[in-house]
């Protein structure tokens, strides 16, 4: 199988990528920094998918790698924002968001183009369920990209495409995003995230929170009506 992988070069895109090269798959890996992606990919490439040529670099590493049969967007960031900046709310949105749009509509063109069955997997966070207080952009923008790929699968059914869509939602996960010292609720370390990822992309899940504790707790969060949220203190 041949597999992309947008933010490849730490964290759980890293963990992903070794992963599935272990087990003898060809891995395109891609992010920002070239220097930071494994020796072993089968193909690299530097991606910003901020950056308007993104979609294209991605179309030519997918032909470097020979095509593509699976693509998975770990790219984003997300931090606190205890002081509301707005420089800060506004980058979170348009890398989460607008670059998230951008990579993840060019991986459906090109399937649906091809006419190649496919499965489109794509991290966002039990952070979609309801908006946390210091993480207004980050939530809103997870939100958002559980929303897009609702709106994909739609499509896809409707046009009778054999493309699947996996939307992943992990809890906190240590990785280089968080604060090396703070105490996160329920911390899950990268190695276990990818265990459970895998999982979720091998049986075509649509929607996998990771891992059950997290599912049990936005299950929770859910059914929380407005007016008792707004007064929770929502740990950071």
């Amino acid at each position: 199988m041949n597999i992309i992988i947008m933010g490849a070069s730490s964290g759980i895109g890293a963990e992903l990528a070794l992963f599935y090269i272990e087990r003898g798959h060809r891995v395109g890996c891609a992010s920002r920094s070239i220097n930071k992606i494994t020796a072993r990919a089968a193909a690299r490439a530097a991606i910003d998918i901020n950056s308007p040529d993104a979609g294209n670099r991605l179309l030519d590493l997918i032909d470097e790698l020979g095509g593509m049969d699976l693509y998975i967007h770990v790219a984003g960031i997300g931090y606190d924002n205890p002081g509301l900046d707005p420089g800060r709310e506004a980058d979170i949105a348009a890398t989460n968001c607008v670059g998230f749009a951008r990579m993840v509509s060019t991986a459906f063109n090109w399937f649906e183009s091809t006419r190649r069955p496919g499965h489109i997997a794509a991290i966002t966070s039990v952070a979609a369920t309801k908006g946390l207080r210091t993480m207004e952009a980050y939530s809103a923008s997870k939100r958002f990209g559980a929303t897009y790929l609702q709106g994909l699968r739609q499509r896809a059914v409707t046009g009778r495409l054999p493309i699947a869509l996996t939307d992943l939602r992990p809890g906190w996960t240590r990785t280089p995003l968080l604060k090396p010292h703070a105490g996160y609720p329920m911390l899950m370390t990268s190695d276990s995230v990818c265990r459970h990822i895998a999982r979720a992309i091998a049986r075509r899940r649509k929607t996998a929170f990771i891992d059950g504790r997290w599912r049990l707790l936005c299950a929770l969060w859910s059914i929380i009506p407005d007016f008792i949220w707004r007064h929770i203190p929502y740990p950071h």
